[in-house]
């Protein structure tokens, strides 16, 4: 991140994340079914950030490559060969001006993607192109409190759609999660944000989501899908010198991968560990995610009355280092 000017900063981010597997599984006493996989994603994503009295003003742009391959094989038989290419770009501002107590915000979105297919299995190239001009009212109303040793942010939210792109909880002949406009959905709820300072090293955080969303279209009204009603967030923090240690509780509670809301993700706890150290302007952090190793969902698809749920990582590992100039 670099502050350009009092009032503007710019941010760029680069990734990379690479996959390599071999799984099989035996489909006679003797015939072993062995299938690989391996992938690249990479991309960069750059955001302008200005703040000039009573106006915000974020531009950003966004563009990544992923490719995997994947091959199946019975022994030393070669079953089929395929690689799949995407290429997907995206740009989005957004606005924000306030008078007195009011905000008024836009949002606009372009995004384009491209989709070929290169090895046994035909698929013509794909191409797609998105303009998302969703319309959104948002009402909120929250107070800050600073006591002591307490800081306590809360807020009552309701946020009313209008052409919301959203998730259908199936998957299209390619693979790909099957997406639609609605005419009409609104989310609310309640969020809190707080820390307590135990003693001047040692304090406790607590960041909580409550909510309440509808989607209404084609004749039926049902739940966001991968919405849970319940997101509670609590740690304990330790600071000594320049070090910082946390330990981070997240639970989640179930929610629904289908429209008919007949599906759902089981509810999760999990634990993380966080250890940081910073000096002037350079930093470091190490996470522990999911240190117990727990086996969780977060998202999946049905067929009928049958669900399939994505596992999420096991226990992992990351480091950030962070230098600010």
């Amino acid at each position: 991140m670099r502050s350009l000017t009092t009032h503007s900063t710019l941010t760029t981010t680069s990734y990379y994340n690479r996959l390599d597997g071999v799984w099989g599984m035996f489909v006679s006493p003797t015939d072993l079914l062995k299938f690989k996989l391996s992938s690249n994603f990479y991309g960069v994503q750059s955001n302008y950030h200005l703040s000039l009295n009573k106006l915000t003003l974020n531009v950003g742009a966004h563009a990544n490559s992923y490719n995997r391959f994947h091959s199946g094989s019975i022994d030393t038989l070669s079953l089929y060969t395929n690689t799949g290419y995407k290429v997907d770009y995206s740009g989005y501002t957004k606005v924000g001006y306030t008078i007195g107590k009011f905000n008024l915000f836009g949002d606009l979105q372009l995004r384009n993607v491209e989709f070929k297919y290169v090895g046994d299995t035909t698929i013509s190239p794909l191409t797609w192109i998105f303009f998302t001009p969703e319309q959104v009212i948002d009402y909120e109303l929250g107070s800050n409190i600073n006591i002591n040793r307490l800081s306590m942010q809360y807020d009552f939210y309701f946020m009313n759609f209008k052409n919301e792109i959203t998730l259908l909880g199936a998957l299209g002949s390619n693979g790909l999660p099957l997406m639609t406009n609605v005419s009409k959905s609104y989310r609310s709820g309640f969020e809190l944000d707080l820390n307590y300072r135990l003693t001047d090293n040692l304090s406790l955080t607590n960041s909580s989501n409550v909510s309440y969303c509808r989607i209404k279209g084609d004749g039926k009204e049902f739940q966001p899908l991968y919405t849970p009603n319940l997101i509670l967030n609590q740690g304990i923090e330790y600071k000594y010198k320049r070090f910082n240690f946390a330990i981070l509780g997240k639970y989640h509670s179930k929610s629904f991968i289908n429209s008919d809301n007949t599906l759902t993700t089981p509810q999760f706890l999990l634990v993380n560990a966080n250890i940081g150290y910073t000096y002037k302007q350079y930093s470091i952090l190490i996470q522990g995610v999911n240190i117990t190793n727990q086996q969780y969902y977060t998202s999946g698809y049905g067929v009928g009355a049958e669900k399939y749920l994505y596992v999420n990582a096991p226990l992992s590992g990351y480091v950030t280092i962070k230098a600010i100039f």
